[in-house]
């Protein structure tokens, strides 16, 4: 598609499929040369020019607000431009503990994170606008210093002209007529409770109040002792005692009120380590303890390494320092020599540890990607797959194969791409040694994808849509031709603990704490109920060998 619009009093523009990002409920976003181009489905829903007038006193950078109405040739409204951000991960991401373990994210980082959102918020007001759909979804983060938080979706903020046009259920105010500061700053104190718990403060399991909107209207939240809830939730007695106070005012006694000071103080007294130990059903193994909690796990034809933040500890060798923090190890298929690759300068880089050899290659890279112990790595609108051959003195780095996607709509997951084409949801699916499937998959239109893994034929996804989230799992045939999909709705935790085992078993830990055993190529079950599974153990496998990992422990676990 080439299609030519004006800007208001700027010029025309072109946008073609390759500056496409994604499509949602109202319309197309478009990117090119820094801009953010917003193209509704209705050209009866623009935002009117009066409106972005009064929202341009919202002028700090990182409120990604409306600038110029775009024209079609006719010379009617049918969009909008704004600022085009990118490296940036929805704040969804950091309600998990496994994603806060993997980037080495503190507890003083989410205080900064919720500090730069309660001043952005307040700066709002006194401009005298509303955010009132203040939900999770509508503040990204960026990905490499996880400090500046970007507010998106600024159109439907209320000005002193112009109510809201939208509000997520997730967030209403039951106890208030209409919309406030103070409807704003309760809205603000649900994503602060997930941002610092892992979990939205009217979740978790409650004898008789089974939905939301019932715990919300009777003021029945995981502060009160009559629920119950998953392990993956923060300690609640670690919250500072006036962020705790204020929590329990706005969610169990209906009081509004504005936030406590969000500077954190690091906490003296810590949790000791945990150790797991079998019980009936299962045998559980401690393999090792680790000095810094682990963030990834790498194996291949017998070879594992273990990473954690900043050490890597390739077969229980001593451990070597990683040369940066986007490292991912691969073992060379002929010799099983451990390669450690990463970028530098925006360049593909290796390491090979045993051979004591540094090269920066001369292969642009934005981001690096791995599945099968095969590397690939993205440039701009090429994914390509990495071969490494072995000299007498170097290791030869070429590209084998390479394929096309489009770089805006982009979305890199743990072994999985997800994409936008003309508003259909494609995955893209690297295998075996040489093959990318390219799958339709029209059940994922209603989601905003927050995560995603896939191994051995299966991809476990979390989905976002209408303040819900929900599991997705696709369970691919051999060839990736077909697939079936079962959908778990409203998951009250968003941890994506799934593991593919060689031999095409599924092993998963559901928020209900089960270990559950299902398999790729029939419709079994197995559920196995143990008080020793939790989901705050992470799973991992090496080839049909089942681990987990806690913090700074591996294990091993087996069927007794």
């Amino acid at each position: 598609m080439n299609k030519k619009y004006s800007i208001s009093g700027q010029g025309t523009i072109t946008l073609t499929d390759q500056d496409f990002i994604i499509e949602g409920g109202e319309g197309k976003i478009y990117a090119k040369q820094g801009v953010a181009y917003k193209i509704y489905t209705n050209p009866q829903d623009v935002i009117s020019f009066a409106k972005i007038q009064e929202l341009a006193c919202l002028d700090q950078a990182h409120i990604i607000r409306p600038q110029a109405i775009v024209l079609d040739q006719h010379h009617h409204p049918v969009g909008y431009t704004m600022q085009h951000i990118t490296n940036t991960i929805a704040l969804p991401r950091f309600f998990t503990q496994n994603f806060k373990q993997q980037q080495h994210i503190q507890t003083a980082d989410l205080f900064s994170i919720l500090h730069t959102i309660k001043e952005t918020i307040h700066f709002i007001h006194q401009k005298n606008c509303l955010m009132v759909d203040g939900n999770e979804m509508n503040y990204l983060v960026n990905k490499n210093d996880f400090k500046q938080v970007y507010f998106i979706d600024i159109d439907s903020y209320q000005t002193p002209s112009f109510p809201a046009t939208a509000l997520m259920p997730s967030i209403q105010d039951y106890h208030t007529q209409g919309f406030s500061q103070l409807t704003d700053w309760f809205a603000f104190a649900i994503i602060a409770c997930q941002v610092l718990l892992g979990i939205h403060p009217y979740k978790g399991k409650h004898p008789s109040l089974k939905t939301l909107a019932a715990r919300m209207q009777a003021n029945v939240s995981i502060f009160n002792k009559a629920v119950s809830l998953p392990h993956t939730v923060g300690n609640i007695n670690q919250l500072p005692d006036v962020l705790k106070t204020w929590f329990i005012q706005l969610f169990e006694q209906g009081q509004r009120s504005l936030p406590p000071d969000l500077h954190y103080t690091a906490q003296t007294n810590s949790t000791p380590a945990q150790t797991l130990t079998g019980n009936k059903k299962l045998s559980i193994q401690k393999l090792h303890d680790y000095p810094e909690p682990i963030t990834a796990y790498y194996s291949y034809h017998g070879q594992q390494a273990v990473l954690t933040h900043t050490t890597v500890y390739i077969n229980q060798d001593s451990p070597l320092s990683l040369p940066s923090a986007d490292s991912i190890i691969i073992f060379e298929t002929n010799t099983l020599t451990a390669i450690i690759a990463y970028t530098q300068q925006q360049f593909l880089s290796i390491t090979v540890p045993s051979l004591s050899y540094t090269e920066k290659t001369n292969l642009p890279c934005d981001h690096l990607f791995y599945s099968d112990n095969q590397l690939y790595i993205i440039y701009k609108d090429k994914l390509s797959l990495i071969r490494f051959t072995v000299t007498a003195k170097r290791y030869i780095v070429t590209i084998a194969k390479t394929w096309q996607v489009m770089p805006h709509a982009l979305k890199v997951y743990d072994r999985v791409l997800y994409q936008q084409v003309l508003g259909m949801p494609y995955l893209l699916l690297p295998h075996g040694n040489t093959a990318c499937a390219q799958c339709a998959i029209p059940e994922l239109k209603p989601y905003k994808i927050i995560q995603g893994q896939h191994e051995n034929g299966v991809v476990s996804l979390i989905g976002y849509q209408q303040g819900r989230y929900d599991h997705i799992l696709l369970r691919f045939d051999a060839h990736y031709q077909q697939y079936q999909c079962h959908i778990d709705k409203d998951k009250e935790c968003l941890e994506n603990n799934v593991i593919t085992l060689d031999n095409h078993t599924i092993i998963m830990i559901p928020e209900d704490e089960q270990l559950l055993i299902k398999h790729r190529d029939h419709n079994t079950e197995k559920q196995v109920h143990d008080p020793v599974i939790h989901t705050q153990m992470h799973l991992i496998h090496a080839g049909i060998n089942v681990y987990f990992y806690t913090s700074h422990s591996l294990y091993r676990i087996t069927m007794q």
